[in-house]
């Protein structure tokens, strides 16, 4: 399998997908978008990792860092994964809490990459 490039999708204000390898170089444009997200989201955010190819331990501590920052204001940050993503593995393996969702029907590798559609 060829590792995608960093990206992310933000369809709805409360739902941000991020997808491909979070790499060194991704990792402050993951702290960027997450900031941005919670600016724009008046209520609790859901940060998607089922697309992510490679979640390295530190991309975990920028997530808990949004999650801190998003509680100080009464906010809540959501992480969720699909249950047999990468992600849901290293999520998993580091007991970092996470909703386990599993697919539906559409999948962005079929849907000409549509955000993914779960069943919570």
């Amino acid at each position: 399998m060829r590792d995608r490039q960093f990206s992310w999708r933000s369809a709805e204000r409360e739902i941000v997908w991020i997808m491909g390898v979070i790499d060194q170089d991704a990792l402050d444009c993951l702290r960027v978008v997450l900031a941005d997200a919670l600016d724009r989201s008046p209520g609790p955010l859901t940060v998607d990792l089922s697309e992510v190819d490679h979640l390295p331990t530190a991309a975990l501590q920028i997530l808990g860092d949004a999650g801190v920052g998003a509680a100080a204001v009464g906010r809540s940050l959501h992480v969720r994964a699909r249950e047999d993503s990468v992600a849901a593995q290293v999520l998993r393996t580091l007991g970092h809490p996470f909703d386990e969702v599993r697919l539906e029907v559409a999948d962005p590798r079929v849907s000409g990459g549509s955000p993914p559609q779960y069943l919570g």
